[in-house]
């Protein structure tokens, strides 16, 4: 990709929104972060763990990568995202399976939190994923002083290396507490 198109990139509504979100929940979760870019390859590494069969930690992990989705229309349009139903999720990503393209609506991030949480047992996915969609907009909304900031600075620099993520996210904590 040239200069010009990872500036458009970098620069798209929501991008850096959508990556510092994956960091900042990330980060709450205790997990270690590599880095968080914008631009050709947008994404935010971390390794965040789960317990396998343990809703509440499956749950965690999936809101977190749930959390890129609902911090990007909240930067974009200023309203708090609705999560898709289950039963649409669900369907949409069988879809994807069987048929073998990419249904509208579905991006990376959904087939990924389809892969985390059918780790649970069929029996209690659609809990686990209703309970993943509300920790994510809940969260996006409370941590979203610290998600904005990250951003602003991925929107400067394009990359932030993981060590430089939580002095960003602490010095917004520490700012926020003395206001």
């Amino acid at each position: 990709m040239n200069e010009a198109a990872q500036e458009a990139e970098r620069q798209r509504p929501g991008t850096c929104h959508h990556e510092a979100a994956h960091a900042v929940f990330a980060y709450h979760l205790g997990e270690p972060i590599s880095y968080v870019t914008v631009g050709e390859d947008s994404e935010s590494f971390s390794r965040v763990r789960y317990r396998r069969g343990d809703p509440e930690s499956t749950s965690r992990v999936a809101a977190g990568i749930l959390a890129g989705r609902y911090a990007e229309e909240l930067a974009v349009s200023g309203e708090r995202k609705e999560h898709v139903p289950f039963e649409k999720f669900d369907e949409g990503i069988r879809e994807a399976w069987q048929t073998n393209t990419w249904p509208a609506g579905i991006e990376m991030d959904e087939v990924q939190v389809f892969g985390v949480i059918m780790t649970i047992g069929r029996q209690r996915v659609e809990e686990v994923y209703e309970a993943a969609c509300d920790f994510a907009a809940e969260h996006v909304e409370r941590w979203w002083d610290e998600i904005d900031k990250l951003a602003k600075r991925l929107l400067e620099d394009g990359r932030i290396d993981g060590s430089e993520v939580g002095r960003i996210i602490e010095g917004t904590r520490n700012n926020n507490e003395r206001t």
